[in-house]
């Protein structure tokens, strides 16, 4: 898969506060109403450029234009959209289209220095390679690394770890899960994921062990006024998808297992829902698919009964 951009931006002394940060993309808008692109194409433009500049800033400590954008930050950023977003190559593809147009932009009226000849490739991947799933044994090493973690945030980092395996959670569903997403009652326990990919609401059954190890983190969980994500940092901050991988990786070479993803938890999860039940739609409705091919790739299934299957589930290990 080759991704390119004709020209980067350079970095400049000076960085770029907030408001105007703001400025700059209000001045970008308009130069694409100046263009006369479709109104959805424009919003697009926004969103992915405002994306791009709030991944340099927490990525580089520093705001643009002063942390500049050069190949490697592309490149970066494209596996980064492809391996923690989940997003497919032409989805990246729009992303870079959208970050070059903004290049240019900049570059004509006189914000950033540029640096040209841009060029992304990025090995193509057979779509017939399933990424890797954990065993049974290596589910229950996993979970003993993070069981048996004794820092303060034992209880947090184990959630996590549970509720991304038990549910098969995308990364960036859990990073943005709110206290009032979560239901856990005598008589159900479930996960509603609101702002999953497409803007489908779906609810996802909670099995004993995400549920307990979720009821453990929130008894000790400190409140933080006006902050309502489920899971934080130890100064309070929502998690965010970096800090969420971070976590797996540190578990996982703990427990010595090399190559460990959260996405490896989400496919370990629908490989063994797969295995003990067959049923394609209803994992293509539990995993957030928008589309039943999506998750063909893991076999042929037929059942409906989802809170119990996802009880009755062998990562059922606590």
């Amino acid at each position: 898969m080759a991704l390119s951009s004709s020209e980067g931006i350079g970095a400049n002394e000076k960085g770029m506060d907030g408001a105007a940060e703001a400025k700059l993309l209000a001045e970008f808008e308009q130069h694409l109403r100046n263009a006369e692109l479709a109104p959805a194409t424009i919003i697009n433009y926004i969103a992915d450029v405002r994306k791009v500049l709030r991944w340099l800033s927490q990525t580089k400590g520093v705001s643009f234009p002063a942390c500049g954008l050069n190949s490697q930050d592309l490149r970066q950023y494209c596996i980064y959209l492809l391996k923690v977003e989940e997003h497919t190559g032409t989805t990246v593809s729009r992303y870079l289209c959208s970050i070059g147009r903004f290049c240019r932009f900049v570059l004509a009226i006189g914000v950033a220095a540029p640096n040209k000849g841009i060029r992304i490739e990025l090995p193509r991947q057979p779509k017939h390679i399933l990424p890797r799933a954990l065993n049974w044994e290596e589910v229950q090493r996993l979970l003993q690394a993070a069981r048996t973690e004794s820092s303060i945030s034992a209880e947090r980092d184990y959630a996590i770890m549970q509720v991304l395996l038990q549910t098969g959670m995308r990364v960036g569903e859990l990073s943005d899960m709110r206290m009032g997403d979560v239901c856990i009652s005598e008589r159900q326990a479930r996960v509603s994921v609101n702002r999953s990919r497409g803007g489908e609401k779906r609810e996802i059954p909670l099995n004993a062990s995400a549920c307990r190890a979720l009821s453990e983190y929130l008894a000790v969980r400190t409140p933080v006024p006006g902050v309502e994500h489920v899971f934080l940092t130890r100064d309070g901050r929502p998690f965010s998808t970096r800090s969420v991988q971070r976590i797996v990786s540190y578990y996982a070479g703990r427990a010595g297992l090399d190559g460990v993803s959260a996405k490896t938890l989400r496919y370990t999860c629908a490989k063994h829902l797969l295995e003990e039940t067959g049923d394609l739609a209803l994992i293509s409705r539990l995993l957030g698919y928008s589309r039943i091919e999506s998750a063909a790739r893991y076999g042929i299934w037929r059942r409906d009964d989802a809170a119990q299957v996802m009880e009755n589930s062998s990562l059922n290990i606590f």
